[in-house]
Order: structure tokens, then sequence, then C-alpha cells
């Protein structure tokens, strides 16, 4: 995932992160350079810290406690969702414990379209 070029997709990078948050231990703390990017008078400036917030918050998402692999034995979540910038699905395992973990990206990857030069944008993002 490339790093955020302005607002509206640091927005999106965070919603991301925002369903996996539960997953992700301190993540307030880890995420402030970014969310002080969002604050009404603050000018965009993608420095260190945020460089630095953003990869760290890349690699708690690939820890082994947030993401497993494919188990045909144990109950399958699909979530969907779709944005102005494409359509995401995502796979996740309930385990025998009762605690949901996320499958590895690859399974299905992200399909980036241009919703707004597509006739069917309506059914695209609600048809997801």
């Amino acid at each position: 995932m490339p790093k955020p070029q302005d607002v509206t997709q640091l927005c999106a990078f965070l919603g991301m992160v925002k369903y996996y948050a539960k997953f992700l231990p301190d993540l307030a703390t880890h995420l402030a350079p970014l969310h002080r990017l969002l604050q009404k008078d603050v000018k965009w400036s993608w420095g260190a810290a945020e460089e630095a917030s953003f990869r760290l918050v890349k690699e708690m998402l690939l820890q082994d406690r947030v993401l497993m692999h494919y188990d045909p034995d144990l109950p399958l979540v699909l979530a969907t969702g779709s944005s102005p910038y494409g359509l995401g699905v995502g796979f996740s395992h309930y385990t025998p414990e009762g605690v949901e973990r996320l499958m590895r990206p690859g399974l299905c990857p992200r399909q980036r379209i241009n919703i707004h030069k597509s006739r069917k944008k309506h059914y695209l993002r609600s048809g997801v």
C-alpha cells in the first residue's frame, strides 16, 4: 500500500486501519502523527514522524496476531466494501476460541476501477 498523498487518501487508510483496530494494541498512540494531519489548521506535510507511523501500522497489520492462513475447517466470514477509489473484499475466520482472525491479503486482491467513468457506478458500488 503506497503512502497517502493527501487528506482524502489518509482518511481512506485510517478507515481501513480502524476496521482492524481491535487487533492492534496501542493503535491510537501509533496513529497520532497521522491524525495530526487531519486537524483543521494543519498544512499537509508528510515528514519522518508520519512515515514512521505509517510503516509501523502497516507492519502491525501483517503480524500473526492479526492475520492467519485459510483453514477449511473454520467458519469463513466475508466482508465487502466500496469507495470512490475501488472495491474491496476481506475474509476472516472465527477460531475455536471465538476470536476473529483475518486472512492474509492476496486471496482475493482489491480491484481498482474508475467508478466515475463507469456507467454502472451505482451497481458497482451497491452490488458488492
